[in-house]
């Protein structure tokens, strides 16, 4: 949880081992219910929620359109989130949303150009373009990946 200099007020992890779109959304929708009621004290106005996944995800509609190790079809997670805890609510890509915090508080925020590249359990990649998010036609700019040629390498 943070406030809105970007202080870190609170912060947990959960792990959500679910395989489906229905349990994760179960189990997310959980998660963040059981965080909001451990820190209700600290929190004195909850003005919104966001949750970044890896993907393609459409952060104008709210929707998730493909998860690694998930199967999901046009999930609504916005519209689920704020239909449970009545505040606006937002999804992003998982790496674009670092590149964007990196922007605005971190390395990159006297730059309006910069490409933030995460080598994890995948490959991607988040640019910003004279300030701003560069998301592509399709959505899916910065999908880096990984293509194993050599199968032991």
């Amino acid at each position: 949880m943070f406030d809105l200099s970007s202080k870190v007020l609170a912060e947990e992890h959960y792990p959500l081992p679910e395989r489906t779109q229905q349990t994760l959304e179960h189990a997310l929708l959980n998660a963040i219910a059981q965080f909001i009621d451990s820190y209700q004290r600290k929190l004195r106005e909850l003005i919104a929620i966001s949750v970044i996944l890896p993907g393609l995800v459409d952060p104008d509609s709210g929707k998730i359109h493909y998860m690694p190790h998930i199967q999901v079809e046009n999930w609504g997670l916005v519209e689920a989130l704020e239909e449970r805890f009545k505040v606006t609510c937002f999804v992003g890509h998982d790496i674009r949303s670092l590149a964007l915090a990196e922007h605005y508080f971190g390395a990159s925020q006297d730059c309006e150009d910069s490409i933030l590249v995460r080598v994890h359990r995948g490959t991607g990649a988040g640019i910003i373009s004279n300030g701003r998010i560069f998301i592509g036609r399709n959505g899916n700019v910065g999908e880096i990946g990984h293509i194993q040629v050599e199968p032991l390498g």
